[in-house]
């Protein structure tokens, strides 16, 4: 939807139709997710994630302060509760700097006492431009963009075809007809690699499904945290791990996992309809060199998903006095993270596009895709439509 706007914004009267195969704005990763607006923190420097976040967070705030969508900048403390961890703690915060964050600080254990008394930590990484907001309500505001402007936004449309013509034009058939185009943009999050397939377009990376399953603190227990807690990042995943999150309608989420699915979509049946996604994953190469190289860290976090025990113990980590009886599911409680592996088994954790000049693709999106949305769009528009055709499977892992 950002894609498009932007479009309409650089080119005003344009033709511009957005296919959708749900049959509401929001159906997956946008409307299933923390709602957390991420700073760089995370990101190297020089990446297209630091690059992009960094000017799509600005843009996202604009979006929002001008159609008065709801924010609330509550910042995050990145928890270390260990003396490796403190020592991740300073390559964090000189990173941060890097990426031009303001106001990253280190905070000791005694100052942290007194700012967050219920959280166990030996020191943390306070960074202030962390916030929050509903993106189904940015979504909302993106659509109504796309439709005041004169594109069209179709819903129940499922991609079944993507023909390429005699002089460059290009058909998209789908489930509500047909649409011819100049040009054809992939946004599509779990599909994108199947409809690049359509596109006559071989993705470096295929798709492979993570749950993130959240749940909810309610009762006294909401009231442990002040602000929003994440751990120390993994230097061997791009997995963020169990954080605690206070969202715009003031809840408390904690979550979410990172749990193998053998179906991209199972929201509705888990297990209806999985074969052809189990057998794309159990054929594909790179899904069983992922399985050798992280199998202990695949059995931890199914173990967390089967026994509520083992998520609570990793929650007692940080907050010791969380009470069992205030956690509860959710209400969305399952996001399925879209994530692209590469041949070598490799989770390619940088934005990743790929085209040749007809179509251009968004190969892999996952957070913080949301925050840097516009940016994104941006530079998709950059390479579909901008002097020179876009370089195929362009992209950093």
């Amino acid at each position: 939807m950002s894609v498009a706007r932007t479009i309409l914004l650089q080119q005003p009267g344009a033709s511009v139709t957005v296919l959708d195969k749900a049959g509401e704005l929001g159906e997956h990763q946008s409307g299933r997710n923390s709602g957390v607006i991420h700073s760089t923190i995370n990101y190297r420097t020089g990446s297209l994630k630091a690059t992009l976040v960094r000017r799509g967070r600005r843009l996202l705030l604009e979006l929002c302060a001008e159609h008065g969508v709801p924010v609330e900048v509550t910042g995050k403390w990145i928890a270390a509760i260990d003396e490796p961890e403190c020592r991740r703690l300073d390559e964090l915060a000189l990173r941060g700097r890097e990426n031009g964050e303001q106001g990253v600080t280190i905070v000791g254990a005694s100052e942290l006492r007194e700012r967050e008394p219920n959280l166990r930590a030996v020191a943390a990484l306070w960074v202030p431009s962390t916030a929050v907001v509903d993106y189904r309500e940015v979504l909302r505001v993106l659509a109504d963009g796309v439709r005041t402007s004169g594109g069209a936004v179709s819903l129940h449309a499922a991609v079944t075809a993507i023909d390429r013509r005699a002089g460059g034009s290009v058909v998209v058939s789908s489930t509500a007809g047909e649409v011819p185009a100049d040009h054809v943009v992939i946004a599509a999050g779990l599909q994108s690699d199947r409809l690049c397939g359509l596109a006559g377009l071989v993705p470096t990376a295929r798709i492979i499904p993570f749950a993130g399953y959240y749940d909810e603190i309610v009762g006294a227990s909401a009231g442990l945290l002040r602000e929003t807690v994440y751990p120390v990042p993994s230097a061997r995943l791009p997995f963020l791990g169990v954080h605690f999150t206070r969202t715009i309608d003031q809840r408390w989420t904690v979550g979410p996992s990172a749990l193998l699915l053998v179906r991209r979509e199972p929201y509705a049946a888990p297990l209806r309809r999985a074969g052809p996604d189990l057998a794309s994953t159990l054929g594909y190469s790179g899904s069983w060199r992922l399985f050798g190289r992280y199998w202990r860290d695949g059995l931890r976090e199914l173990d967390h998903h089967v026994r509520r025990r083992a998520r609570l113990e990793e929650m007692h980590r940080y907050v010791p006095d969380l009470a069992a009886a205030d956690l509860v599911p959710a209400r969305t409680r399952l996001g399925v993270r879209a994530q692209a592996v590469d041949p070598r088994g490799l989770l390619v954790d940088d934005f990743l596009f790929a085209g040749d000049g007809a179509v251009t693709a968004v190969i892999n999106a996952p957070s913080p895709a949301a925050t840097a949305c516009l940016a994104i769009a941006q530079e998709v528009v950059r390479r579909a439509l901008g002097a020179g055709a876009p370089q195929p499977h362009e992209g950093a892992r």
